[in-house]
């Protein structure tokens, strides 16, 4: 006889959990690979600290990473996980760079002034003072191979953590409720699906200027 196969949404505590440790593995995945897109096109051979690919990519990573730590509505890993390994201070560093550059712009990677121009003669004399004339810009790159091979580090500390010690349970615990379900009560089951469209309306709908 054949069989279909069809998805029930798990909405309990752990399956809840379990699906929100999966979406930091999906980040987690999606940092490496912007990681690793740096070696591959030589960014870091480029003495230029201004490059806009490398200030792509970096930003990126930042705005990944510390969603992975920062509170909202999803599972988020706690930054004592840290307290007894040699990641701590690379982590420290990699969330002062994301809460300074990108959701503040208070950091040295992002500087600009305005300049009076003060005109000097050939004595040394200062004969005239204009101005704002120009401003001083300077958008810097903070990421180095060596750092970038420190981020590949954690991000490898991370998900081990989460794929062998975090999700496993979690997933058992899922195992068990399933176990108990009643197929009688599935009988002529279609199966329930996400509705993304409907999710989507309702997100942009709450950010919509008023």
């Amino acid at each position: 006889m054949r069989t279909d196969n069809y998805p029930k949404l798990l909405k309990t505590p752990a399956a809840l959990r379990a699906a929100g440790y999966r979406l930091i593995i999906d980040d987690i995945d999606a940092i490496e690979k912007r990681v690793n897109c740096l070696f591959e096109n030589n960014f870091f051979s480029d003495r230029d600290e201004e490059s806009f690919w490398r200030q792509v990519f970096e930003e990126a990573i930042l705005i990944k990473y510390r969603r992975i730590f920062a509170t909202g509505g999803r599972v988020r890993l706690d930054e004592g996980i840290f307290e007894d390994t040699n990641h701590k201070n690379t982590h420290k560093w990699l969330m002062e760079i994301a809460s300074q550059h990108i959701a503040h712009s208070i950091s040295s990677f992002e500087t600009r002034y305005l300049t009076a121009q003060v005109s000097i003669d050939d004595n040394g004399k200062c004969v005239r003072i204009s101005g704002p004339g120009f401003a001083a810009h300077r958008t810097a790159c903070f990421l180095d191979s060596q750092s970038a091979e420190k981020i590949l580090d954690i991000l490898l500390f991370l998900k081990i953590l989460v794929e062998k010690t975090y999700i496993p349970p979690l997933e058992e615990t899922v195992e068990d409720e399933i176990s108990v379900l009643e197929r009688s009560d599935f009988d002529n089951f279609s199966g329930e699906f996400i509705d993304f469209d409907e999710i989507s309306d309702h997100e942009i709908r709450k950010h919509h200027l008023k």
